[in-house]
């Protein structure tokens, strides 16, 4: 399960996205769902100020 990809969506405003993480660690947002960087479960866990959202769920959404 651990392989599990995703995006991370932020807590506050769920309409934002992260996009990369820049060279000097600070995230970029973005609204575009497209456009948001895909990672792992276990990777998430480094960014407990945003929540995990597995691909599949966002598949359900659309």
């Amino acid at each position: 399960m651990n392989k599990e990809l995703g995006v991370l969506q932020s807590k506050i405003d769920e309409n934002y996205y992260v996009l990369w993480r820049s060279r000097i660690g600070f995230l970029v947002m973005t609204r575009n769902i497209n456009k948001a960087r895909r990672i792992k479960r276990k990777e998430a866990e480094q960014f407990p100020q945003f929540e995990f959202v597995p691909l599949s769920e966002l598949e359900e959404l659309k």
